[in-house]
């Protein structure tokens, strides 16, 4: 009798091993494809054209943990508007990058 409850008390303590080996590598699944999503959005509005005012312009930096992601620029003048997107890595950019881009990217 007493037995047969320590054999049946180490299978449960061993099915509940086994469960929290599976959950722990479930949170690890779950941490690392949360660092992979939008964490940090900046976002710094100015005037690119002297003769248009009140701060059409955009740059918007948009990041995950790693400060990875993208910098999207929009400069909108009296004819249309034209937009930039570039690569961030690290919160740095391969490409050239505007003072309002650094400034969105440091917001973020």
């Amino acid at each position: 009798m007493v037995l047969d409850r320590v054999v049946a008390a180490e299978r449960a303590l061993a099915a509940a091993s086994r469960r929290l080996e599976h959950l722990a590598s479930r949170v690890d699944q779950v941490d690392e494809h949360a660092q992979r999503g939008l964490q940090r959005v900046g976002i710094v509005r100015y005037d690119a054209f002297k003769e248009l005012g009140g701060h059409l312009s955009f740059s918007l930096a948009l990041l995950d943990a790693r400060r990875d992601g993208v910098v999207i620029s929009v400069l909108n003048d009296r004819d249309g508007a034209r937009a930039y997107a570039k690569p961030v890595t690290g919160g740095r950019s391969t490409y050239a990058l505007s003072e309002e881009e650094q400034r969105a990217i440091t917001e973020a």
